[in-house]
């Protein structure tokens, strides 16, 4: 829990930043599960803020495979509908943004999939 607290502060603050927070300087302060799962998820963040929103897309699915119980999966649904909604697909992307609302009713994501839905044409 307190990884995604620090996850969406620094998203927030950083004018909604795609990346987790790097591994903190103090070696073996993650597992190396947690670290493959970071560098996974940058990846994918990378990817989408250079505008490669196909290999985006692949990544973020790809990381939601391989970590099925992360945290950060709220985000990365979120972030599946964006890439499918700035490659035109709006209607994958409505299906997204309604499976954010529905799995993670009350959250922030389910606030701004609900934002970027009303914007869809």
């Amino acid at each position: 829990m307190k990884l995604l607290i620090v996850s969406l502060a620094l998203f927030l603050s950083a004018g909604c930043q795609t990346t987790a927070p790097r591994a903190p300087a103090k070696p073996g302060a993650y597992t190396t599960y947690e670290h493959e799962m970071l560098k996974a998820w940058e990846g994918a963040g990378k990817k989408f803020e250079a505008g490669e929103y196909r290999e985006a897309l692949e990544s973020y699915q790809k990381f939601m495979d391989q970590y099925p119980y992360s945290r950060w999966n709220t985000m990365a649904y979120y972030f599946l509908g964006e890439c499918h909604e700035r490659l035109r697909d709006y209607q994958q992307a409505r299906i997204l943004y309604r499976s954010v609302m529905d799995k993670y009713p009350g959250s922030v994501w389910a606030d701004l999939a609900r934002d970027r839905m009303m914007q869809l044409p």
